[in-house]
């Protein structure tokens, strides 16, 4: 192969290796701003917001009998679950695997950027509930990030290799 189309061939490579973390960005946006199912349409209301920390999650948790303990998974678990991807994601695409307090300020910076847009555009609710829960979400995801790294560094250095396609083969 020539040297030429090699390094063509790893760009494409390089690039197809982003694209997880691109469709997450792109699913993102859909549910976050258009999606019809989680109340995402046209800002006919005027501007809605929190600015009172643990307000909804207080109002949530108290009133789970009315609305229902899916409505409070929902509202809160997917506050939390919606940035874990980001968390994860974040510290294996960049070059010097971002740390805790970069993943909690991105995460915090993209959450707050998310419900600032929602706040203009009324999409949805401004709400530092939201920012914390998304906040939390982004940290779970570095920490699972963390773990899933250890264990393959430990995996990788007990097989003696640092090879991941020789684990599980003998002699390698």
């Amino acid at each position: 192969m020539k040297k030429g189309n090699k390094k063509k061939r790893g760009k494409f490579f390089g690039v197809l290796e982003y694209l997880p973390f691109l469709i997450y960005f792109v699913v993102l946006a859909y549910f976050l701003f258009f999606s019809e199912s989680f109340g995402r349409t046209e800002g006919t209301q005027g501007y809605q917001y929190n600015l009172k920390l643990f307000n909804e999650i207080t109002r949530y948790l108290e009133y789970h009998l009315e609305i229902g303990w899916k409505s409070v998974f929902i509202n809160l678990g997917g506050n939390v679950m919606v940035l874990m991807p980001f968390g994860y994601f974040l510290p294996l695409y960049t070059r010097k695997r971002a740390g805790f307090l970069t993943v909690l300020c991105s995460a915090f910076l993209l959450s707050l950027t998310i419900e600032v847009i929602q706040l203009i555009f009324r999409v949805g609710i401004f709400d530092v509930d939201d920012i914390f829960l998304n906040s939390l979400g982004g940290c779970i995801g570095f920490f699972i990030y963390r773990i899933v790294h250890t264990a393959r560094a430990g995996l990788l250095h007990s097989t003696g290799t640092h090879d991941p396609a020789n684990i599980g083969q003998e002699g390698s």
